[in-house]
């Protein structure tokens, strides 16, 4: 083989970059732009559909797999969580005596005028008092509904350990509770009737469930 020639020099190794100085794949940039499109179309679709922010973020946290039930709740139970609830339906809550009323009426976090108000309409037999005990059933993350009846409303917080609530029902005898907060894996939560509890269906944030009094 002949010698080389002397002006002729051979050609240092190139070296080799670390994995932190490497680009991005090509793949992996696909993947990116594939879930940005996909976020893209939900909102775009969402904001026609007229959505609040509430429910536009709803569908956006299911764009990305983060809501849908509770981990580990499967859609058969979530089905049999929605049975329960309707073969409880209509609720039986007893209304608080006079005493109870009067004792109650304090902490129900109502203006003077206001407590003056719903004191006139217990007066006239016009509403009633009803105590709810609630909470998530599940796993205490962050859950937040509002319960609203009769003009009156309050943001509850769900923890593991059932919460006591008094509220005034008039002649709708219904009690609306409203996904305003999810921690994650969906809003779940109990109510207790006569001493059994009675699981309300997964809401989402945004979505209302009547509970009928009866």
């Amino acid at each position: 083989m002949p010698a080389p020639r002397q002006h002729e020099r051979a050609s240092p190794p190139r070296a080799g970059r670390s994995p932190a100085e490497r680009p991005p794949s090509r793949s992996r940039w696909r993947g990116l732009a594939g879930t940005a499109l996909v976020l893209g179309c939900i909102a775009l679709g969402a904001a026609f559909a007229g959505a609040t922010p509430d429910k536009l973020l709803a569908a956006l946290q299911t764009g990305l797999g983060l809501a849908g039930g509770d981990p580990g709740l499967s859609a058969q139970a979530a089905q049999a969580r929605t049975d329960a609830f309707d073969a409880a339906r209509p609720f039986a809550l007893a209304p608080l005596s006079a005493a109870e009323a009067a004792a109650a009426l304090p902490y129900l976090g109502l203006s003077a005028g206001a407590a003056a108000a719903l004191k006139t309409d217990l007066d006239k037999g016009a509403v009633r008092l009803v105590a709810l005990t609630l909470w998530d059933d599940q796993e205490e993350d962050g859950d937040v509904v509002r319960v609203e009846t009769a003009g009156y409303g309050r943001d509850i917080p769900l923890a593991a350990a059932p919460t006591r609530i008094v509220l005034p029902v008039d002649g709708d005898n219904s009690i609306r509770v409203r996904g305003t907060a999810d921690g994650g894996g969906g809003i779940t939560m109990a109510i207790a009737v006569n001493g059994k509890a009675v699981p309300l269906p997964p809401l989402a944030v945004g979505e209302t469930v009547s509970l009928p009094i009866g």
